[in-house]
């Protein structure tokens, strides 16, 4: 018989914010925060040194939704002048019907650090995510539940905190990028196929056919892999993005690139980002990347940055560094299933 989720997930009857003993007041987030947030995560970010930014408008628009009671909460810790130096966020995936998912996100001003903020703050979001789990999706439901964050290779402390809380890697994303010197040269391509780019009016439906095979290769569900193309094609560059065609149009291989307002990768001010690509296993592949490549280069991009699923934290992606990417990072995706 199926275990209720609030039997799996024992949600507290409240979630405990940090002690006042940590130096910090904490309340809910308000609107009025948003911007403080946002520079307080850049901060840190650099501090931190890694290497893919959060995006602001993502991060702007979790704490929206937070503020406003969506399926969200944050709080944020004060000091003594009312400056925000800390805030800890939990956000439902309520478009997920097959798992109940949470993810969390938290950061600290350096100067904070090193008095417990970070332990403190993660039993109060893993507390709140249990509540929120309950609240949205019901007591009774027997859905499988997840709560989730993501942390850089690199950032040994934040790793063994989450492993304290129970928390364990599950997915390994490495972050590729190439510098655009040399260009690969355009591989030679099977009779009949050419590489061009990308068509929104006709080849869609191949490149989506394509998109979710490899997601569910990689093991990502139905509504993981629809989340990922609404946002790929949300801001999808046609011309960047590249296609490798048959004789009769259908899609072999593609590589979709999107503009945003600033790079994801940090310390880089304009990498084009490839967002979704696929077949890897062969010229077809490369050629788009080869285009997408030269493309990029014609409008003075610095770079290209790719993220890729690997099989483990020092694993590699054998078909980009073929091409002349290089890896320049891990983010592990930490979680908990309940």
């Amino acid at each position: 018989m199926a275990v209720s989720l609030v039997e799996r997930l024992a949600p507290p009857p409240s979630a405990p914010l940090p002690g006042r003993h940590l130096g910090l007041t904490w309340r809910d987030v308000a609107a009025r925060d948003i911007d403080a947030i946002d520079n307080l995560t850049r901060i840190t970010e650099k501090d931190n040194a890694v290497v893919r930014r959060t995006p602001s408008r993502q991060l702007r628009g979790f704490l929206d939704e937070a503020c406003q009671g969506h399926h969200a909460s944050a709080i944020v810790g004060v000091d003594s002048d009312g400056d925000i130096q800390a805030f800890g966020l939990v956000r439902l995936y309520r478009e997920d019907r097959e798992v109940a998912r949470a993810e969390l996100f938290a950061a600290t001003m350096p100067k904070w650090r090193g008095r417990g903020i970070g332990r403190a703050l993660l039993t109060w979001q893993d507390a709140r995510a249990r509540q929120l789990l309950v609240e949205s999706w019901g007591p009774e439901s027997t859905l499988p539940a997840r709560i989730s964050n993501v942390v850089e290779s690199h950032q040994r402390d934040r790793r063994q905190l989450y492993v304290a809380a129970g928390y364990a890697p599950t997915s390994f994303l490495g972050v590729y990028r190439h510098s655009l010197r040399p260009l690969p040269p355009a591989p030679v391509l099977p009779d009949g196929y050419r590489v061009r780019a990308l068509d929104l009016d006709g080849d869609l439906v191949d490149v989506r056919r394509l998109h979710d095979a490899k997601a569910a290769g990689q093991g990502a569900s139905r509504v993981q892999a629809e989340r990922w193309w609404r946002r790929v094609i949300d801001s999808v560059d046609a011309e960047l993005s590249s296609v490798c065609a048959d004789a009769n149009g259908r899609i072999s291989a593609f590589a979709l690139v999107c503009r945003h307002s600033t790079s994801w990768i940090a310390g880089v001010d304009a990498d084009a980002a490839i967002e979704a690509s696929g077949p890897t296993s062969d010229d077809q592949w490369a050629g788009a990347i080869a285009r997408t490549l030269r493309g990029a280069d014609a409008e003075n991009f610095e770079g290209v940055s790719i993220e890729t699923v690997l099989r483990g934290v020092d694993g590699r992606d054998v078909a980009l560094e073929a091409v002349g990417f290089t890896k320049i990072g891990v983010r592990m995706v930490y979680t908990v299933d309940l």
